[in-house]
């Protein structure tokens, strides 16, 4: 099978026509030719070679008139005959979700049964202090030959320890020690608009989820691991989804520990994808948007074609009950997950700060009941200060009608379609 190269400098669809690109007086670094080269332009037309100079895409064009840019330095490459695509782009990506949760902690690949699972916890569990923390990755996969341990297990083979037990990216199971310093008891009903699952004496079985809840409750049971790791891990993620041919992401809802971790990448020369970055504001932290967002100088479109701001990624609004359901810190004593009903009015208020501090929403979406709600909310800041042409975005809404179309057409509103 041939191979296919992906374009990762400067997508070739940015190319508006072969020959007006080779009138340049630039020299290229290098040339590429005898190849398929699909510009993914109007015509959609396929060229045979193309010239770089730096990051950029100089000129795309036949073998002949490309060659003829090349200066007495410029390198040569032949594709002989494989195909070049533009890169892709994935408009919704959680790339740092992935890479912690992959490759922190216990590694779980391979694991063919649950004692093995609960045999490397155990492992793990004896080489560290009484104290620590433990948590595991999510290699392991549940199958009619591994059943979810209990509990009690997760507690026996963790020694007393907090223990997290991760499953795929929504969903985890805590021990009894880890659901006591998370301060979930059998009282708890939701945890971020969620509920938690009780067995049938009343108490908290240790299942968390979906992402919400597993991202507002896991960060504080078990510390980050240190930078430099957490950069190894985003590299490794990296370079799996460049040989996808992912080139350029949006990567939504991320914690600062998660940004330093891209800025330092970029500075170390290490990012080799574009990033677009979504700043995460939990529902917890609903009511402090005015603290946040003033304290910024800088909002989206911050930064350079490799690395920038992009929107305020996450309000977690519950499609289920078509209302969102956070825990409210103020009000509720600590580990008490309160239930605080967000009404329309304070979703109003918040588009109108983020409009205000001129950053854009992306509102993750999974109902059309919700999805009105929002739309409401956003033709209430329209009416005040247009938002055609300020890329406010809508994210998933996997049902939608055909009248929220039109509301989305009229407002200018962008659709993430994603998913679940």
């Amino acid at each position: 099978m041939r191979k296919v190269l992906i374009a990762s400098l400067f997508l070739l669809a940015a190319v508006a026509g072969a020959s007006a690109q080779l009138k340049t007086a630039a020299i290229p670094d290098e040339i590429f030719y005898n190849g398929k080269v699909i510009t993914a332009d109007k015509e959609f037309s396929i060229q045979q070679a193309f010239a770089v100079r730096g990051e950029w895409i100089l000129a795309v064009g036949s073998d002949a008139a490309v060659q003829a840019l090349a200066g007495p330095n410029t390198r040569r490459t032949d594709l002989r005959g494989h195909a070049v695509l533009p890169g892709l782009m994935d408009n919704h990506n959680h790339q740092f979700n992935a890479a912690w949760n992959r490759y922190r902690g216990i590694d779980t690949n391979g694991v063919r049964s649950k004692q093995e699972l609960l045999g490397r916890i155990r492992q793990a569990a004896s080489q560290v202090a009484p104290q620590a923390a433990l948590i595991t990755n999510v290699g392991w996969a549940e199958t009619p030959g591994i059943a979810v341990p209990s509990r009690r297990e997760l507690d026996e083979a963790a020694g007393g320890r907090i223990l997290v037990l991760m499953r795929a990216r929504g969903t985890a199971y805590l021990n009894s020690a880890a659901l006591k310093a998370a301060g979930i008891t059998r009282e708890t009903t939701m945890v971020g608009g969620n509920l938690i699952p009780k067995d049938e004496h009343g108490e908290p079985t240790g299942q968390i989820g979906p992402p919400n809840t597993v991202n507002n409750v896991v960060p504080r049971l078990v510390p980050w691991p240190p930078q430099e790791e957490l950069i190894e891990m985003l590299a490794r993620v990296q370079d799996q989804q460049l040989a996808l041919g992912l080139t350029s992401i949006r990567e939504l809802e991320l914690p600062p520990v998660a940004m330093r971790a891209y800025q330092q990448m970029r500075r170390q020369g290490r990012l080799k994808m574009r990033v677009s970055m979504g700043l995460d504001v939990q529902a917890t932290d609903w009511d402090k948007l005015e603290d946040i967002l003033s304290s910024w100088g800088v909002g989206p479109g911050f930064g350079d074609h490799w690395l920038r701001l992009d929107s305020i990624a996450e309000f977690a609004v519950d499609s289920r009950t078509d209302i969102a359901l956070f825990r409210e810190p103020k009000r509720s004593p600590p580990g008490d997950y309160g239930v605080m009903r967000i009404t329309p009015e304070q979703i109003r208020q918040a588009m109108l700060t983020i409009d205000r501090y001129g950053w854009r929403p992306a509102i993750h979406i999974t109902g059309d009941g919700t999805l009105d709600k929002v739309l409401d909310a956003y033709e209430a800041v329209d009416a005040i200060r247009p938002i055609a042409g300020k890329r406010w975005v809508v994210e998933h809404i996997p049902f939608v009608q055909p009248d929220q179309m039109e509301r989305l057409a009229r407002l200018g509103v962008l659709v993430s379609a994603q998913i679940q």
